[in-house]
């Protein structure tokens, strides 16, 4: 069974009047924690990472067609990429056309790799073994870029004008290495979680200074 939407999202509220940029309570009114959101974030990217997993078996399993695994794969991405931009937003009411707009043009980028990876898998070129398996697992985890995206330009929006990379508990890559040992740079100079040599695997979080202020989110 393919994931709704409200599996995705935590049912947290959102208050944007909480500084500096907003917060999710919780039912009973209290804040709900970076860390619980980052958690969250963590928990959406697993669950939709199951629901791919089943894919690829089925795929492997010869129960769906190639095209079917394409097209629902394409529904997964989708729906995963819309949350993790609601996640870090707000909540989907907080998503505006723009936003809608943004996913969009970040989907059309992962549908062609999809393509280009139900390509492979038709030639030959891929075969349906080990390797297949963690190159459909990448697909999840591209997701947390979208989320740190958004969140990015939202805080430059409020001030936000510094960030500096925080080592998550892993092995890390030597550009993650490298990231961080920069410390504070100006907003957008860092090289951008997903992107480094460890790729979409990549566990480091992020922090985000109003130099001016010197408050700081993490996220």
């Amino acid at each position: 069974m393919a994931l709704s939407a409200s599996d995705l999202t935590p049912e947290y509220r959102w208050n944007p009047d909480l500084k500096p940029a907003g917060q999710y309570i919780d039912a009973a009114g209290r804040i709900v924690s970076r860390a619980t959101i980052r958690a969250a974030l963590d928990e959406t990217i697993k669950n939709a990472a199951s629901e791919i997993k089943a894919l690829a078996e089925a795929l492997k399993a010869g129960n769906i067609t190639l095209i079917e695994w394409e097209l629902a794969m394409r529904e997964q991405l989708k729906l995963l990429h819309l949350a993790t931009a609601a996640l870090e937003k707000g909540g989907w009411t907080q998503l505006t056309q723009a936003d809608f707009g943004r996913v969009g043009g970040i989907l059309k980028r992962e549908y062609g790799y999809l393509k280009n990876f139900a390509n492979d898998i038709a030639s030959g070129k891929q075969k349906l073994d080990g390797s297949f398996t963690r190159r459909a697992d990448l697909y999840n985890e591209a997701a947390r870029n979208t989320y740190y995206r958004f969140a990015e330009d939202g805080l430059r929006a409020l001030g936000f004008d510094e960030e500096r990379n925080i080592l998550g508990q892993a092995d890390h890559c030597d550009g993650c290495v490298e990231e961080t040992d920069k410390g504070w740079v100006g907003i957008g100079e860092l090289v951008p979680i997903g992107e480094r040599q460890c790729n979409r695997n990549c566990q480091c979080s992020m922090e985000y200074r109003n130099s001016k202020t010197k408050e700081i989110v993490q996220l």
